[in-house]
């Protein structure tokens, strides 16, 4: 279903020049953010049409699954591969510089925010940690923020944050890592988002600014699960206790408790036990509760000295439950709430998640040891949004006032607050934050949907502080009827990038479109880091964006093919879709024609759809159109399409791949209804085209990417699609694509003076060649300091000023440039060496490389160089080199066409085992070739 488009929401956004201005290249100051409210436009995020595409793109398409714990083995196969600290990209002697990675942003929003807290004793000081963007800490109340990770850690998931608040101990602080539940990952069958495991828990005693991981809870890091500390809940200190460090951390199984500070452990409650969900807390008093899901020793638990316990879990409380969190009252340590999701019982969340979105609500009064079950005080599920759901638990939080034990917030996909502790039922007037009070898709001001914590301020209880989806909150005044938050995502770079755009004609244009999981689609047009990006229409999952050269268009997509076209010259816009079009993948591929942008082509099942001048569909359609549209019906495939590109030089060529492994060509695509021609290889894998990158000075060099594990990743060809070869090289763990190689999701070609520099976007990060020799390529990581092993989702480039831009997977875009030095003085090989040919096998032509040193203690010197190629027999068949050679790296180019590039009888040879041999003064040295037609 399409969303509502109203045109006088664009006349609002471009009003005044506030969010689009007549010139954006020339703006010096920063955009001010602007927020919707009241609109029926946005959508939320599509969670079954996500897990979809990302299963259909990710899986092992020979076992139908994600191959298991991929997203932490593939972490560890990324830790042996070269990075731009300890190799340059070179050429021969040309070398390739690469500017600085800079931050771009959005310096405004921030993603998927798991844990937040504030030093006791510096308000301004908070510590909040991203699902995937890791540790950050702010010194002006979140008006900045400094990413304080470990440099050299590759595990990004922060799940909670705590500080040790007694006197004279308030420098510690601790981290947990490990999501049960990740949004990056897949389970092996697809049906929902797998398990992230962390590296244990972090400790720091310098007040947030530097951590160490704490050995006592990953004694030899693995990327398999194989100790419970890679999976941490939530930690709690217990604040009673002067002589002892004594810490509780709950982890996948059990409750494990540490008396000097995280140096050792001892499991106190669940040993042995097969609890996925846990969760403790520790009163001010030193009174301990905990809550264990399905095993040995489920339920809810107290004890008053750590060790020993006692099942307090109430009469009635349903027998089926997964996840519980606990909230004590800080103000009456007898106090205690308790949320369950307790599928098939309770009050029922979500109608589209069904049953296992119901959730039950306790309170618990140690004084009299009795319970109360307030479960009919959560709010109903009412229209598209309302109501109290968790998502299967995903989203589930409630703390407690500082000093009032009724005032309790409970968030979930929405943050609803008591102020008599659970008497009333909840309702609409109680909901103050995630989506919007009104019943629709769009967000509260400031705030955002999918809550996973919460901090009370001590020293001033109605101030609230909330981690979310959409980074971090926080109000002055949670005790408001209108409760009103501010923003804290001034540079918690966090956000997860489907999509990034340039203006390719614009030489050091600053302008760049993007669209994020969960968070819609934003516009940077300054190169400021610190600049606010603009939000742009409709919420939900941003994807697919594009600009028109020269900047004055820019097109942006939501989930499942919603296109829209935004209009800075006329500051107007206008939804885009073609009326008839269906079977839009989740993230919907489109691209416009290089050579004529006013031509589009969109993905659409087993459809292209082209439009001939989208620039003519009026300004404020909000729906589907026949305006310039035409089905290329001759485009007769059965799978879906997944990836499309269009040619520059020659053009009006495009290229696009399915779901299933082909991939086609169009001449002349851009008129009438020109038939495809299929260029799939019989070296292809029956998986999932998640790109192709055509060179824009020659459009037969082309990439093709596949996104599923256990495959060969990237496929080279340079002329048209006639042959191929893989080319993904060390990017597999083995030469036929198995192993835990990463997941490559997208790659771009840039010519720079004169050469080509190859670019891979994966799951574990960017990487770059300067040459491809098939599964010989080496592909070396680039902005390791910067992006690091991050999944990299999406690249542009501009080929005027060498400009590549990435996009994120959870800590948002960074920008560099590259150019060519000038020629170097080349490095003289101190031995002789004879490099095997590439490609090998070989058809028709193969290049054979080979080094003459100079000789120890002697000046250069020339030497007679033969190299011969012989038959099985011994017969001398080419002679390519037979002269005098100077100390040196060289290399000559053999074709079994005849007509050799450096030598030759120029006779035709078939195909078979051959021998080349090199001999320079008393070296020689023979290898093997060989040609197959």
């Amino acid at each position: 279903m399409y969303m509502k488009f109203i045109n006088s929401v664009f006349a609002i956004m471009f009003m005044g020049g506030l969010i689009f201005p007549q010139n954006p290249l020339n703006i010096k100051k920063s955009i001010p953010v602007f927020y919707i409210d009241n609109s029926s436009f946005f959508t939320k995020e599509d969670l079954s049409s996500r897990r979809k595409w990302e299963f259909e793109r990710q899986r092992d398409p020979y076992s139908n699954k994600i191959p298991e714990n991929i997203f932490n083995l593939e972490r560890k196969f990324a830790e042996n591969l070269p990075n731009d600290k300890t190799m340059k990209l070179k050429k021969g002697n040309r070398e390739f510089l690469t500017d600085e990675w800079v931050y771009r942003g959005p310096y405004n929003q921030g993603g998927r925010s798991r844990s937040v807290a504030v030093d006791v004793n510096n308000l301004d000081i908070v510590l909040a940690g991203g699902t995937t963007g890791g540790m950050w800490r702010s010194t002006n109340n979140g008006q900045s923020w400094v990413k304080v990770t470990p440099a050299d850690d590759s595990i990004q998931t922060v799940t909670c944050v705590v500080q040790d608040t007694r006197i004279g101990k308030t420098n510690t602080w601790y981290y947990g890592t490990g999501e049960y539940s990740s949004n990056l990952e897949l389970q092996d069958n697809g049906a929902g988002f797998t398990t992230f495991l962390g590296s244990g828990i972090y400790k720091s005693t310098d007040n947030g600014l530097s951590w160490t991981r704490l050995i006592s809870t990953s004694p030899n890091y693995s990327p398999t699960f194989s100790y419970p500390f890679q999976l941490v809940w939530n930690i709690a200190v217990d604040i009673s206790k002067i002589d002892l460090d004594i810490v509780y951390a709950a982890v996948y199984g059990s409750i494990y408790r540490s008396t000097d500070g995280g140096d050792s452990w001892s499991v106190v409650l669940g040993e042995q036990n097969n609890s996925i969900y846990t969760n403790v807390s520790v009163t001010s008093n030193g009174e301990v509760y905990a809550a264990l899901s399905n095993g040995m020793t489920q339920g809810i638990w107290h004890s008053s000295d750590g060790i020993n316990w006692q099942d307090i879990t109430p009469e009635g409380f349903p027998s089926v439950y997964s996840r519980i969190v606990i909230a004590n009252a800080p103000s009456d340590s007898d106090i205690l709430y308790i949320l369950a999701n307790t599928p098939g019982s309770g009050t029922a969340g979500s109608s589209s998640l069904g049953l296992d979105d119901y959730h039950n609500l306790w309170k618990f009064d140690a004084s009299n040891g009795n319970w109360t079950d307030l479960s009919n005080s959560l709010p109903d599920c009412v229209g598209e949004v309302g109501g109290y759901s968790s998502q299967l638990s995903y989203n589930m939080v409630i703390k407690v006032s500082p000093n009032d034990p009724e005032l309790v917030i409970i968030g979930g996909t929405n943050l609803y607050r008591t102020t008599d502790g659970f008497k009333s039922k909840l309702d609409s007037q109680d909901w103050i934050g995630g989506y919007s009070p009104i019943n629709d898709v769009s967000s509260y001001p400031n705030q955002h949907a999918d809550e996973h914590d919460l901090y009370f301020l001590p020293s001033n209880p109605d101030v609230l502080y909330s981690a979310h989806d959409g980074g971090l909150s926080y109000t002055n005044n949670i005790r408001a009827n209108e409760v009103v938050w501010s923003s804290m995502n001034n540079g918690f770079s966090t956000t997860q990038f489907y999509s990034v755009a340039l203006d390719h004609a614009t030489k050091n244009s600053p302008l760049i479109v993007g669209g994020m999981q969960d968070n819609g689609n934003m516009m940077n047009t300054t190169s400021d880091e610190n600049a606010n990006w603009t939000i742009l229409p409709y919420g939900g999952d941003g994807c697919i964006s594009a600009v028109a050269d020269g900047g004055e268009y820019i097109y942006f997509s939501t989930q499942n093919g919603n296109i829209m076209e935004g209009r800075l010259a006329d500051q107007q816009g206008a939804l885009i879709v073609p009326e008839g079009a269906s079977g839009f993948l989740f993230v919907t591929p489109y691209v416009l024609d290089p050579s004529d942008n006013k031509i589009i082509y969109v993905a659409a099942g087993n459809h292209i759809w082209r439009n001939s001048d989208v620039l003519s569909i009026p300004i404020g359609t909000e729906t589907p159109t026949t305006i310039n549209w035409t089905d290329m019906n001759n485009i007769d495939i059965t799978q879906l399409v997944s990836a499309l590109s269009v040619s520059k030089e020659p053009q009006h060529i495009l290229y696009y791949g399915t779901n299933n492994g082909r991939v086609f060509k169009v001449i002349n695509s851009h008129e009438g209804n020109p038939a495809s021609q299929e260029i799939t290889s019989n070296i292809f894998p029956p998986g999932f085209v998640s790109s192709i990158a055509v060179d824009k000075q020659d459009a037969d060099n082309i990439l093709v990417v596949f996104a599923n594990y256990n495959v060969i990743s990237i496929f080279s060809t340079t002329d048209g699609g006639e042959t191929w070869e893989a080319v993904s090289g060390n990017l597999e763990q083995y030469s036929d694509g198995s192993g835990i190689g990463p997941s490559v999701r997208t790659a771009k070609i840039i010519n720079v003076d004169g050469e080509k520099i190859y670019y891979a976007g994966t799951s574990i990060g960017l990487f770059a060649a300067t040459s491809l020799s098939g599964m010989e390529t080496t592909w070396i990581q680039q902005a390791t300091e910067n992006i690091g092993m991050v999944d990299v989702e999406a690249l542009d480039i501009r080929e005027i000023d060498g400009t590549i831009v990435a996009g994120t997977f959870g800590n948002g875009v960074f920008s560099s440039s590259v150019n060519v030095t000038g020629v170097k003085e080349e490095f003289i090989p101190s031995v002789f060496s004879l490099s095997q040919n590439y490609p090998n096998p070989f058809n028709p032509t193969t290049t054979i490389k080979y080094s003459i040193p100079v000789e120890t203690g002697h000046a250069p010197s020339l030497q007679i160089v033969t190299l011969k190629i012989y038959d099985v027999i011994g017969r001398e068949v080419a002679t390519l080199v037979n002269e005098q050679k100077a100390p040196g790296n060289y290399e000559v180019e053999f074709s079994a066409k005849g007509g050799y590039t450096s030598g030759g009888d120029g006779s035709t040879l078939s195909s078979g085992i051959y021998f080349y041999k090199l001999t320079a003064g008393s070296f020689t040295q023979t290898k093997k070739l060989m040609l197959m037609k």
